[in-house]
């Protein structure tokens, strides 16, 4: 949720491409007191068609991040929001947009999928890669599925879990959380995704030493 003014975020909906924000302008705070308009003809299913969205007057989508958006706190698997760093340009950057350049000449890095969105609240904030910045308290936490097939020829492909800090700046709007599950093992499945109101998810500590909640439910092949 991100307050601007008298705007206010109501929701998040998510796709491969981006996340985006709908905020209600000049809205009471409380999301059950908002009044919005019908929208009379609404976009319909049409194959190989992807018309622009269609928003009720009160409304406004904001992209607060996107496959582009770079992640504050890298790895070898993956070093932007939506692509993997299995197909590299000759910077050592992913491959967004396929070219004839050497290396990998025709060929885009992995897209990623990421869903399984679970949106907290806390009132305390959490903390982050760096620990002198204030990430706010607005989050939303995904899983990102379907991603390289696992280098050791297991069953599944590589996932992870990364973190939309909805009140930073861009260097810190996105954190990738770790890779690997608590056996060390590289996580293959996030199946579901829901928050855990418990003393032990809130006491849980973060490789950064914060405290951070459970908001996927991801295995590691054992």
């Amino acid at each position: 949720m991100k307050i601007l003014g008298r705007r206010i975020a109501l929701g998040v909906a998510a796709a491969t491409t981006g996340i985006f924000v709908f905020v209600a302008a000049g809205a009471a705070f409380a999301p059950h007191g908002l009044h919005l308009t019908n929208v009379p003809t609404p976009n319909t299913r049409s194959d190989g068609v992807a018309p622009a969205a269609k928003l009720s007057p009160e409304l406004q989508q904001i992209v607060w991040a996107q496959g582009s958006t770079k992640l504050e706190n890298p790895s070898t698997l993956t070093s932007y929001y939506g692509y993997d760093n299995d197909t590299l340009n000759a910077a050592g950057l992913p491959k967004m947009v396929p070219t004839s350049a050497l290396p990998n000449p025709n060929m885009e890095a992995h897209k990623t999928e990421p869903d399984k969105n679970t949106y907290l609240v806390f009132k305390h904030g959490l903390g982050g890669p760096d620990s002198s910045y204030d990430y706010g308290t607005h989050f939303l936490f995904q899983g990102h599925e379907g991603g390289p097939a696992d280098p050791a020829s297991g069953p599944g492909n590589l996932s992870y879990i990364t973190r939309i800090n909805l009140d930073a700046d861009a260097a810190h709007r996105v954190t990738l959380y770790p890779t690997t599950a608590g056996n060390g093992k590289p996580l293959i499945t996030i199946d579901g995704s829901a928050p855990r109101r418990s003393a032990g998810a809130r006491a849980r500590a973060s490789p950064q030493g914060r405290r951070r909640p459970s908001a996927c439910s991801a295995s590691g092949r054992s």
